[in-house]
């Protein structure tokens, strides 16, 4: 991994400051164009970097560890960003995650089964953002029997 894309990552893991929603929002768009810049299409590099950031970076820092809704909010601004550029890998990903979470509770928690009612009302703002990602998310999740 280049020192410039070990730089964008570890921007990822401020997040407690008023600036880091804006970082996380400028973060993830560099990182994904340096990464389609500076790896082949379909490779396994590509994949890899990508879903570093992805899970170590939105789901593992910004998501995980930050306390501001603002800061959540902002990776799921982004969400689609990098889920793009993983293309049908996002898919791979997904199952990959979930398969590692097979007979644990967090599973519940991660998929939202048995969690809804729960659940806090989102900001508007927020609630508009997870539908933009649930949007992006749908294609992969159609094709995803006959792709794995």
């Amino acid at each position: 991994m280049s020192d410039s894309l070990q730089s964008l990552n570890r921007t990822l893991t401020f997040l407690h400051s008023p600036h880091t929603p804006a970082i996380v929002r400028s973060a993830i768009p560099t990182a994904t164009n340096l990464i389609e810049r500076t790896t082949q299409p379909g490779s396994e590099q590509r994949f890899t970097q990508l879903c570093a950031l992805l899970g170590d970076g939105l789901i593992g820092s910004v998501w995980m560890y930050s306390s501001e809704a603002e800061a959540i909010e902002a990776g799921v601004d982004v969400l689609p960003i990098v889920v793009r550029a993983l293309g049908i890998g996002a898919t791979r990903y997904l199952k990959v995650s979930f398969d590692t979470f097979k007979g644990h509770s967090e599973v519940n928690q991660v998929s939202g089964v048995g969690s809804a009612a729960h659940a806090p009302t989102p900001p508007c703002s927020f609630q508009g953002s997870a539908n933009t990602a649930a949007t992006v998310f749908s294609p992969c999740v159609g094709d995803s029997h006959t792709r794995m």
